[in-house]
């Protein structure tokens, strides 16, 4: 959910978590194989670039090891504040 601004712009998005259970559901209904990684795909504001390339990373090597955990890789990045 992107909040206006009073200068007409958009500020970054802000995690209710109402949207956060409304993005797991479609996280649910992705197929095997699709990842959403990063700030937006993750729902989660608190991701950097580091964090997007550390996502990268664990893709490599689910990829490598024939299996996906999770649509998010990475645990930390997994709606830390659902659980």
């Amino acid at each position: 959910m992107e909040i206006p601004s009073l200068n007409g712009g958009y500020e970054y998005p802000v995690p209710f978590k109402a949207q956060q259970l409304l993005a797991k559901q479609y996280y649910d209904l992705m197929p095997e194989g699709v990842y959403s990684i990063g700030r937006a795909g993750s729902y989660l504001y608190g991701i950097d670039i580091d964090d997007c390339i550390r996502q990268s990373m664990i893709i490599a090597e689910e990829l490598k090891s024939g299996g996906q955990d999770n649509v998010v890789p990475g645990k930390e990045y997994q709606f830390p504040e659902l659980k």
